[in-house]
């Protein structure tokens, strides 16, 4: 009967926490994230609670069996557990875009990229702070891994600086606040125009 006691309460303790990750997906915009992943955490902890809940019921439904019925059970259990995380996991990364690569910006804090892993690229959007949100600026590209990025966000010279590394290399590119790159001259200009000690020190 303990077992079971439990089982109930882990059960409804885990619909409480789905119920709460479905009101604040649901009630934030589209293209819009909270600035502190509290949905992530709760889905987190929704899928392992639910698998949680499920063996205490396992366990208080199969005590009577004999022990090649609960085995098998069991390695059944975990084989499900290891899918149902990784599907837990795979929409929260890929569809969800919750657990995703955030990188601050350096030279204003209202703003950041946010990155997420689109098979092979990592796709990179520019992301402004307005409150306990972030609302999508602009989509800035699609980038293979790269090492420590920097972002520098200039509003009044229409310019978002990207420094990223790979291989060993450096680049740097500027893109538009609509997303648009600047090439040749017009990024040459744009990088005088907002010329100063950051912009300096990525061009080195």
């Amino acid at each position: 009967m303990k077992k079971n006691k439990i089982a109930i309460i882990l059960t409804i303790v885990s619909i409480l926490l789905w119920m709460m990750f479905l009101i604040i997906r649901l009630s934030i915009p589209k293209e819009a994230f909270l600035s502190y992943p509290i949905d992530g955490w709760l889905l987190v902890l929704s899928a392992i609670l639910t698998s949680v809940s499920a063996a205490f019921w396992l366990a208080a439904l199969t005590r009577q069996w004999n022990i090649a019925g609960r085995i098998i059970v069991w390695f059944l259990y975990g084989v499900l557990t290891l899918f149902w995380m990784f599907f837990v996991a795979a929409f929260g990364s890929y569809y969800g875009q919750l657990f995703v690569d955030r990188y601050a910006c350096d030279n204003d804090k209202n703003y950041m990229m946010r990155s997420y892993f689109d098979t092979p690229f990592f796709a990179v959007s520019l992301y402004q702070k307005q409150g306990l949100l972030q609302t999508k600026v602009c989509f800035l590209d699609y980038f293979y891994p790269f090492d420590d990025p920097k972002l520098f966000v200039y509003e009044n010279a229409d310019a978002i600086v990207v420094q990223h590394s790979k291989n060993d290399s450096v680049y740097t590119d500027v893109y538009h606040f609509n997303g648009d790159i600047y090439l040749g001259s017009a990024k040459d200009s744009i990088l005088d125009v907002v010329n100063s000690k950051s912009v300096k020190a990525i061009q080195e």
